[in-house]
């Protein structure tokens, strides 16, 4: 996979979940159905809480997006390519453009699908990145940073290439949640984008999958 392919496959995967993320926290009850941490937390404080009903939402949206991730890994180990769950997650956003859902389809679905772009890619060239949630992210960012300040700008060139990518993934996850953000605003259908990004990824790395088979398997 050449770099610049890695870079806009990282970058359209991460727009599309902060794209995602920021319509279901905001349109589906403050729900997280991308950052399982965040659905975590809420899931904990509203079972302490006694509150059953939301606690049922938070545990049906891990749910969902434990069994997309499922699929997902099912899908990539059955057909040895990572692009059938991409494929797969994206023809979903596209049925719900086209079908809006209830909000406990939405949820159900959305977390899905974020479950199955999850297990479908995690690594990038000789990177391993996850473009679903960005806690990770960040700390390997960090990382990075110190590895190439304390070596004076001369770090090997793979930290450089994880410093892009981890940068790049967290922007392009906060650019895609204020998308997300303005989408629902002003926007007739706000999944098209996302799901436009997702089927756009799934065909980049098909298209890689066709030329370099066996080098995706390592």
């Amino acid at each position: 996979m050449a770099l610049f392919e890695s870079l806009l496959l990282a970058a359209l995967l991460a727009l599309g979940a902060g794209f995602v993320d920021a319509y279901g926290y905001i349109s589906l009850g403050h729900v997280f159905v991308a950052n399982m941490t965040g659905t975590t937390v809420l899931l904990g404080v509203a079972a302490a809480h006694g509150d059953s009903s939301l606690s049922a939402h938070y545990v049906l949206t891990v749910g969902a997006f434990a069994a997309g991730a499922v699929i997902g890994a099912l899908l990539k180990r059955i057909s040895g390519r990572g692009s059938l769950p991409l494929f797969l997650g994206g023809v979903v956003l596209a049925a719900l453009v086209v079908a809006p859902p209830s909000r406990i389809e939405a949820l159900v679905l959305l977390a899905a699908v974020m479950g199955l772009q999850g297990s479908a890619v995690a690594r990038f060239r000789s990177i391993s990145l996850q473009t679903i949630v960005i806690t990770g992210t960040i700390v390997r960012l960090a990382e990075g940073m110190v590895t190439t300040v304390l070596g004076g700008g001369r770090a090997e060139p793979h930290v450089h290439e994880a410093n892009v990518h981890h940068a790049l993934t967290w922007s392009g996850y906060l650019i895609g949640a204020g998308a997300g953000g303005l989408a629902l605003e002003r926007l007739g259908v706000p999944l098209l984008p996302p799901a436009c990004a997702m089927l756009a990824a799934a065909l980049l790395l098909a298209l890689i999958e066709a030329r370099e088979p066996e080098a995706l398997k390592k």
